[in-house]
Formats: structure tokens, C-alpha cells, sequence
């Protein structure tokens, strides 16, 4: 398969850039008449020109200072730049200006082209190129040699020929994890086709089968028909010049700087945290909550400034900041951006962006800025501590995959088997796990102590007073392993330890109430006594039956039409299911009455009765009527306490 390398083509107006890609491909750029009338290039140009199994795409880009929006659209899907000065004229103020937005888009040089050749004696040549040269020592066209051309007598063409086919062997394709992504340049409409995008495409192929969105907007899209250099193909490498027909989209909806990208690969933000990439050269500062122009690939925005340190240095050294959007923009980690003057309109700086949707909670200023430069990195193992300290001992996949550009199984895979999840998408360190199991214990130790006849403790004082440190996933995976190894046991909205006695620590007195307490509730039976007349007179009455529950002797039913408690003592619930299995053995069916009738009992009693009895597995209801079942684990274990 034909690999695709793009090369944009870069300088000063008039200084022979169209004739240079003509020169090179045989291809006119200047398509619209008024270019062809004037001159001059006022869009991008685009030809392009086979290297072996490579195709090279030139974007010509405009070389007046009115069209620089258009020149930075067309050089930030680029993959290698060349420069080109007149040799009658020299450097000059675009020629200057191009070579920055390079450097700061992060563009490789591949050569400088010393154009018109031909106006020059050869005795000049010399003291032109050293004047070139001294020009441009601050950029990274300055060391790149030098190739004096001529589009007239097509001098220079074959040494350019061979670099560029050195460039067509060397250059690294445009991949990227997430798939691929197509910053639109063009849109327009063909008669009988609908709605046409053009643009570079990057990250990897696409293909007529593919699912594709349109951001920000997020709009699923169909796409109808892919070409290549004005011919159709299934399928479009990364690298590519690629034109896509749409389906399922408007024209209107649609505008330059919009992205065709794999579902899921970006997402809309209207803040983004940006390293600032300053050009040595720059004079200029930034000012905090200044508003500037922030060019992302092909799309042009409006945002305030945020500075994110508050060292007193000079605001020429800021090293991060946050950029608020008008409108919400789709940039991934990595992504070069450039910073503009609104006015007067010019090049201010340029910035790599660290995160592309930063949280908006606010953090500590010092733990945020060593975040962002743990992420420069883009290594797991060194932002996931980080957000653990941010976010109390838990930290999203997402967010480190984000901010580490992988994919969250990577990203698990990288942090390793000391790490696991702890719920969906949440990752947390064992060791932080066992630390948080330990402060449970602790907590729940100390407040046992404090009203130790209690057999639970309400847990939701327990959780907040924790959760202030720790994420309320660790503690909800802290408790559940406490629970699975024996450790605490809960019920409802109560904990307690497992080696928790609260009889231990009665008096004598309370434990002769407390046998009473039992004692009555055996006497009863099925027909046992209301609970107000249980415990009246005992002081200590409900702590005391609380105790009796904890230690399974006693059960807690609830009558839902009475709104109101029904204790029995366990063995009369057996005895229930006992009486029950010989009245009505399986698969014979009763109803409740039925029920009521054979153990002698009321309506406020079977009700909540047959209902635990449905719980533990000793009755299966169906309908108004119930059978018998086998004894469950459960059951055989309340018949053993």
C-alpha cells in the first residue's frame, strides 16, 4: 500500500512558492481566478508527486500576512517543511513569521530553498545565502543546506528530487492509538453527491466501513465516498490529502476546523491546560486573563488567559496555563497549538497541550502544576500517584489515559498488579486498600469502646469521618473486603467488628433482664408480645433485644399493613417451618390463612412470618399461595443457632 508524507511548502509572498510546487509536480495550486489574475496565493494549494511506494503531498501555503490563518491551517498537518527565500529579495518579515509557526507546531525542516536562481550572478550567490543565513539564525531552517533553484531553468530540481526521496524513506507516519482524525480545511457541496470535507488525515487509515463523528458536535456521520489525489478508494492512509463524502450531515453544519474522528477518540472541551512553547526571538509577553487567538490545527478560536503559578517571576517565564474557550474545541494530548495577538494581529507563542479537559474543581495550584509536569511525560507510573494524592487514594483510568495518551488498558497494564480496580473505571494502590481496611478497624474499635453494649454501629458517622482522606471507592472496597474476610460484619446501614461481644461487658443484673427478655419471647411462641409490652419498664430494654438479635437468638420481622415490629424468638420460627412441612408437605399448596389456621397464630404474625420464611428459602410463593421447600444452608443454620 502507497504510504503518504505531506510537505508544506512555506515563506514570503512572491518569493516563488507555487512556482517551486509546479516545478516539482507539474501541478497548478492557484485554482480561484482572482489567485490566477493577482498572482498570488490567497488559499492553500495542494499537488502532490510519487517517491517510490511514497506519495508526497506539497500544501503550498499563502505567503501574504493576510492569509496567515490559512497558512496555519495548512501547516499543521504537515510532516516536513521547506523554506523558501528569493534570492532577489531575502529574508523578509512572513519569511520570518513561517519559519516560527514551524518551529512552534513542531514542523521538521527539510530544506531551504534559495528561489529565483536564476536572477542572481553566480558571483552574489555567496554574500546572499551568508545574508539568508544570518537572517534566519534563530530558526531551525539555519542549519538545513542550502538549494539554489530556479523554476525557469529548473535548476537545483534534481538535488531537491533526491532529498525528497531521502525524506520519503525516513519520515514516521502520522499513527496514533485512538484511531483516525480529519481537521477539515474545506467544505463544499457537489451537485448529486451532497457535502464534501477535505483535509489531512493523521492518527491512521479510514475506511468506507468505519464509524466516524464530526466534532465538537458530535454528530455521526456516513461516509459516502473517500478519494485520494481525485480518485476513489476504499480506504485512505494516514498521511494522506483525503477528501470524504458525507452522509447523514448538512452542509450547515459542517465549518473549517470541525474533525472527522473515530467515535470516542476526542471529546469536546472549553477549557484546556497548555505548556507554553515561547520562540527565543519573541519579544512579547502574556498577559493573565488577556484574551488571545489559540489556532488548533485547522480551526481558529477565541480564549482568556489563566495563569496557573503564582511564582513572582516575570510573566515571560510562565511555564503553564489554562485556556478558557469561547466555543468547545477537540484537541488531544500532545497537540501543538499557537497563541495569537488579537490585536494587532500577530504570533505570539506557541503551546503544547498537557490536558485536554482538565477537572474544573479546584485544586491546590502546587499539586496541579506537578501534575501537568508529571504528564509532559506521558508515563502512567508517574501521574497515577499523583492523582491518588489529588483525588484520596483513588484515581480514574480515564484521566491517567488521558493525560498518559493510551488507551485504559494500557494504562492498567503499565500501573501493574500492585494497582486494581476498586470500581468501574477507578483504579487504587493495594497497599493504600490495607491502609484504609486498617483505619476502618480503628474507627470501629474506638466507637465500639465507646458504647460497648451496642452489637452494631450506626455506619454512615463511621464513612464520613473517613471519607474526609479517602475516596469513597476505596472505602466501599475496604469494607467489602473486611466483610469477605470474617472481619466486620454489616447489616443495613450498621457495622460492627466480628469478634464483637457486646454481652461481655453486661452487668449481671442486665444479663438476668436479658434471659427474661428471651425467656418471655420463647414463652410466646407464635403469639408473642407486643414489643412496647416487651420492654416495658427496662431502661435499657432495646439495647439489651438488640444485643439478643446480634447474637441470632431472637428475629426482627416487620408487618408493612401494620407498620409495625414483630419479634420472635428463632426457635419458634423453626418450629413454624416444621409444623408447616408436616400440615402442608410438598408439593401441597396453602394459602396464607390456611397458614394462619394450622400454627394458631394472627394476621399481624403469619404475615411477616411467611414472608421471612419465603427469604430463607424454606417457601416459595407463588401468587396467593406458597409450597414447602427443601431446607436451605440458611434455614439449617437457624434451626443450629
Amino acid at each position: 500500500m502507497t504510504s503518504h508524507l505531506s510537505v508544506c511548502v512555506i515563506g514570503h509572498v512572491n518569493h516563488g512558492k507555487t512556482a517551486l510546487v509546479r516545478a516539482l509536480t507539474g501541478m497548478e495550486c492557484d485554482r480561484l481566478p482572482e489567485e490566477i489574475a493577482r498572482g498570488m496565493s490567497m488559499t492553500l494549494g495542494f499537488a502532490y508527486r510519487s517517491y517510490g511506494t511514497t506519495d508526497i503531498d506539497f500544501i503550498d501555503a499563502p505567503g501574504h500576512e493576510d492569509f496567515i490563518r490559512a497558512m496555519i491551517a495548512g501547516a499543521s498537518g504537515a510532516q516536513a517543511a521547506l523554506l523558501v527565500v528569493s534570492a532577489t529579495e531575502g529574508v523578509r518579515r512572513q519569511t520570518l513569521e513561517h519559519a516560527r509557526i514551524a518551529d512552534l507546531l513542531g514542523i521538521p525542516p527539510c530544506a531551504l530553498i534559495i528561489s529565483k536562481a536564476d536572477l542572481c550572478q553566480p558571483e552574489e550567490r555567496n554574500r546572499r545565502e551568508t545574508e539568508i543565513r544570518e537572517a534566519i539564525t534563530d530558526t531551525p531552517f539555519a542549519d538545513k543546506p542550502a538549494i539554489w533553484m530556479s523554476s525557469i531553468t529548473g535548476e537545483g530540481l534534481d538535488l531537491l528530487h533526491s532529498d525528497l526521496s531521502d525524506l520519503s524513506r525516513t519520515a514516521e507516519p502520522l499513527l496514533d492509538p485512538e484511531g483516525f482524525r480529519l481537521a477539515i480545511d474545506r467544505v463544499f457541496s457537489v451537485r448529486g453527491s451532497g457535502v464534501v470535507v477535505t483535509g489531512t488525515l493523521t492518527g491512521g487509515s479510514i475506511g468506507l466501513d468505519e464509524d466516524a463523528v464530526l466534532m465538537p458536535a458530535g454528530l455521526e456521520v456516513r461516509i459516502r465516498q473517500i478519494q485520494v489525489h481525485g480518485q476513489p478508494t476504499q480506504t485512505a492512509p494516514a498521511g494522506a490529502r483525503t477528501a470524504l463524502n458525507l452522509r447523514g450531515v448538512e452542509p450547515s453544519a459542517i465549518r473549517a476546523g470541525d474533525t472527522i474522528c473515530k467515535p470516542g477518540a476526542l471529546r469536546p472541551s472549553s477549557c484546556i491546560d497548555v505548556k507554553l512553547s515561547a520562540w527565543k526571538s519573541d519579544p512579547d509577553v502574556l498577559r493573565h486573563l488577556s484574551e488571545i487567538r489559540v489556532m488548533s490545527g485547522t480551526r481558529s478560536d477565541i480564549a482568556r488567559l489563566h495563569r496557573l503559578d503564582r511564582m513572582p517571576s516575570s510573566e515571560s517565564s510562565w511555564e503553564f496555563v489554562r485556556l478558557k474557550l469561547r466555543e468547545p474545541v477537540c484537541v488531544r494530548p500532545g497537540q501543538r497549538l499557537l497563541l495569537r495577538a488579537l490585536s494587532p494581529s500577530k504570533t505570539l507563542c506557541g503551546a503544547v497541550v498537557i490536558d485536554p479537559a482538565p477537572p474544573l474543581r479546584k485544586s491546590r495550584r502546587g499539586s496541579r502544576l506537578e501534575l501537568l509536569r508529571a504528564s509532559e511525560g506521558r508515563n502512567p507510573i508517574d501521574i497515577a500517584p499523583l492523582l491518588f494524592d489529588r483525588d484520596r487514594g483513588s484515581a480514574s483510568v480515564d484521566e491517567v489515559a488521558r493525560l498518559s495518551c493510551l488507551t485504559p488498558a494500557l494504562v492498567k497494564e503499565a500501573l501493574g498488579p500492585d494497582v486494581r480496580e476498586v470500581a468501574s473505571g477507578i483504579v487504587a494502590n493495594e497497599n493504600t486498600i490495607r491502609v484504609v481496611e486498617t483505619r476502618l478497624l480503628q474507627a470501629l474499635r474506638l466507637r465500639h469502646a465507646e458504647a460497648p453494649t451496642r452489637p452494631f454501629l450506626p455506619l454512615r458517622p463511621i464513612r464520613e469521618e473517613v471519607e474526609k482522606e479517602i475516596s469513597r471507592d476505596l472505602v466501599n472496597t475496604a469494607l467489602l473486603a473486611l466483610t469477605h474476610a470474617g472481619l466486620v460484619r454489616i447489616r443495613d446501614s450498621e457495622a460492627a467488628l466480628a469478634d464483637h461481644d457486646p454481652a461481655a461487658t453486661l452487668r449481671p443484673s442486665d444479663m438476668r433482664r436479658m434471659n427474661r427478655i428471651e425467656d418471655t419471647l420463647k414463652a410466646g411462641g407464635l403469639n408473642p408480645p407486643d414489643l412496647g409490652d416487651l420492654l416495658q419498664g427496662l431502661a435499657n430494654g432495646q439495647e439489651l433485644l438488640d444485643i439478643l438479635l446480634a447474637q441470632g437468638k431472637v428475629v426482627d420481622l416487620y408487618n408493612h399493613a401494620l407498620r409495625r415490629r414483630v419479634i420472635l424468638h428463632v426457635g419458634s420460627l423453626e418450629t413454624a417451618r416444621e409444623e408447616l412441612s408436616v400440615r402442608f408437605p410438598n408439593p401441597e399448596r396453602f394459602t396464607t390463612g390456611e397458614a394462619r389456621e394450622a400454627l394458631g397464630t394472627t394476621r399481624r404474625i403469619i404475615v411477616p412470618l411467611l414472608e421471612r420464611l419465603d427469604q430463607m428459602g424454606c417457601t416459595q410463593r407463588e401468587g396467593d399461595t406458597r409450597t414447602l421447600c427443601e431446607p436451605t444452608e440458611t434455614a439449617t443454620q437457624t434451626k443450629s443457632t
